[in-house]
């Protein structure tokens, strides 16, 4: 039951980072 919530908490996490990512690459290339 728990590992449902962990899981997806995983992925809201990785999907921040990768925002995170997107919007440094976009820094950089400015």
């Amino acid at each position: 039951f728990y590992y449902i919530y962990l899981y997806y908490f995983v992925i809201i996490r990785q999907f921040k980072y990768d925002e995170r990512q997107k919007l440094t690459k976009k820094n950089i290339e400015k």
